[in-house]
């Protein structure tokens, strides 16, 4: 019996040290995930505005040529260029969101 007194203090620390061990390993599993997500959520941003302004660029190409032909007046030029408003406007709103969300 007296070999295995001085032996407790060892035990102990060994599972201490095994609980942090597993603690430090499961939280940075969660951290990871955690990571992970917003990433995913920032890519998702990214994308979006991404094709929202390659659209306007082709826009606003059609823009300058519908004007050239027709003139400012025309409806279909107003029209077009208002809607190109709109998207710079949805813009700029997904990139005050993306701010936001990570």
């Amino acid at each position: 019996m007296l070999p295995i007194i001085p032996a407790i203090p060892v035990i102990a620390y060994k599972i201490s040290t095994g609980i942090a061990v597993g603690v430090s390993i499961i939280t940075g599993i969660w951290a990871k995930g955690q990571y992970d997500e917003r990433w995913y959520e920032k890519y998702k941003y990214e994308e979006k505005i991404e094709n929202l302004e390659k659209v306007i660029s082709e826009m606003e190409l059609q823009y300058q040529e519908l004007r050239n032909m027709f003139g400012e007046r025309d409806q279909q030029v107003r029209d077009l260029a208002s809607r190109i408003k709109e998207l710079k406007r949805e813009v700029a709103e997904l990139k005050a969101e993306a701010e936001t969300a990570y």
